[in-house]
């Protein structure tokens, strides 16, 4: 009789771990396990409808099928409206097929709360939404299209425009719409709605004929189908008949260069040219700015003197004494959009009477004995006798006139190396003739190295029509014994 209590109170601490324990549990799902949720309801919130609609609801979770449907309401003006239910993705979305056509006017959608998924959690709260159904029960109508069906000769930049009997619901016609071959691009819409246009991104195929199809899921606003499929077709291209390059000259050369062919070379053209272009008819401007290209590259600007002949101007100038290819591409196109029948490749030089780079044709050191020549980049050695108080003369004859204020500051004496830098060269006279240049340089002396340089680049000599040289123009020369 005395282990009696002992025995109840082990017992009543077993039932207390073992509530515990079931606490615990409980406690641990409640953390593991979220409740089922709506994450969307067809028709959404605030549209219009048609009223042979449905309504679905799409839940976070599996659902209780049973449980969702005895929970769910539709009430179309105040009047609980009767349908069927049905999942057609599984237990996540409920579809409520009305058996009739629901009330004209607001809809509200409801689920109470305690809706449960497959795990047995429920919905914590109610949800509602709101659509409308109208009283508009016509279908729409497509009222035009342009380009208008089965014509021909439409331009490859064209737009595709549709006008329907109302105002449209822009999704739904967006949609709807294709294109075949497809084509990708951007829709817009007119104010009254009623409007959309089609901007292909691309120009269209040259010769193609397309399909535009107006599906039968387009609808108005109040959600009316259009119904039935409906297509239109036309063929790009105002004529078919590409055109030519007939032409490209300058009138530097007086010759035809599409006549000598593809890839000729042509010569003596100035740094201030231009060239002219002729086609077979009348062209699209704009193309030809993204159809002309010219290597090294060239600031140009073009005008047209008629619809098929255009002149290229470079205000800056070409580079003179230099060799430029010029490309006229495909995508040069006439008017109706028709690419060029073949692209054109040409080369030309800078090499005219005026746009040759300063050069020295002869340049010697003068004495009674006859003049003693220099040579680019090469060592003259004159003899010693000729210099008169450490003074020469220097007779430099250019190939072209010379901007003779370009000279004095890019001409220089050198010394190099040899027994008297105290020696070192020094210009004491300018004197022109003509195109010959005649310097008297004094400060030399015998067995010293010097160097006579004309200095190039674009602050170098100058001829007088602007050219310049790439590089400077040296000679070295010592006086021997």
């Amino acid at each position: 009789m005395e282990k009696a209590p002992a025995l109840i109170l082990m017992a009543k601490i077993s039932m207390l771990l073992l509530a515990a324990a079931c606490l615990g549990a409980l406690f641990s799902c409640e953390l593991t396990t979220r409740p089922p949720s709506v994450e969307w309801v067809r028709p959404s919130e605030g549209v219009y409808a048609s009223p042979a609609d449905f309504v679905e609801i799409r839940f976070s979770e599996n659902m209780e099928r049973e449980s969702v449907e005895r929970l769910f309401g539709l009430a179309c003006e105040g009047a609980e409206t009767e349908g069927s239910f049905s999942w057609p993705q599984g237990a996540r979305l409920l579809r409520f097929s009305p058996h009739k056509e629901m009330e004209r006017g607001m809809c509200i959608v409801t689920l109470a709360a305690g809706a449960r998924d497959r795990q047995g959690s429920e919905t914590r709260r109610a949800y509602t939404s709101r659509f409308f159904t109208s009283n508009d029960l016509a279908a729409p109508v497509v009222a035009e299209v342009f380009p208008s069906d089965s014509i021909a000769g439409v331009r490859p930049d064209t737009r595709i425009r549709i006008r329907f009997s109302e105002p449209m619901d822009a999704r739904s016609v967006e949609r709807g719409l294709r294109m075949y071959p497809s084509a990708e691009g951007a829709f817009s819409w007119n104010e009254a709605g009623d409007t959309v246009e089609f901007a292909p991104f691309l120009t269209l195929a040259f010769l193609t004929e397309y399909t535009v199809s107006i599906g039968a899921e387009c609808a108005d606003r109040a959600g009316n189908r259009i119904g039935a499929q409906r297509d239109f077709r036309f063929r790009a291209g105002e004529e078919f008949v590409r055109p030519v390059l007939v032409e490209t000259t300058s009138p530097s050369t007086a010759e035809n260069w599409v006549s000598a062919g593809m890839y000729s070379e042509h010569h003596g053209l100035e740094t201030d040219s231009v060239l002219e272009l002729a086609f077979s008819e009348r062209m699209d401007r704009s193309s030809l700015t993204e159809g002309f290209a010219l290597t090294p590259a060239a600031a140009a600007v073009m005008t047209w003197e008629s619809d098929t002949r255009a002149v290229i101007r470079f205000p800056a100038g070409l580079e003179n004494e230099t060799r430029y290819e010029m490309r006229i591409t495909e995508s040069v196109k006439d008017a109706a959009g028709n690419p060029l029948e073949s692209a054109f490749t040409a080369y030309f030089h800078t090499d005219g009477e005026d746009s040759r780079a300063p050069a020295v044709s002869a340049a010697s050191i003068a004495h009674d004995g006859g003049p003693t020549g220099l040579i680019h980049m090469g060592l003259a050695l004159p003899d010693g006798n000729i210099l008169v108080d450490s003074t020469a003369v220097f007779d430099l004859v250019f190939c072209t006139d010379m901007r003779r204020a370009s000279v004095p500051e890019n001409v220089s004496i050198v010394y190099v190396n040899g027994a008297d830098p105290n020696f070192s060269g020094a210009i004491r006279r300018y004197e022109w003739s003509g195109r010959t240049l005649r310097l008297t340089v004094g400060s030399l002396r015998r067995d010293n190295l010097y160097e006579l340089r004309l200095r190039g680049g674009a602050d170098g000599i100058t001829s007088a029509t602007g050219a310049t040289r790439s590089g400077d123009i040296r000679y070295f020369f010592r006086f021997g014994e």
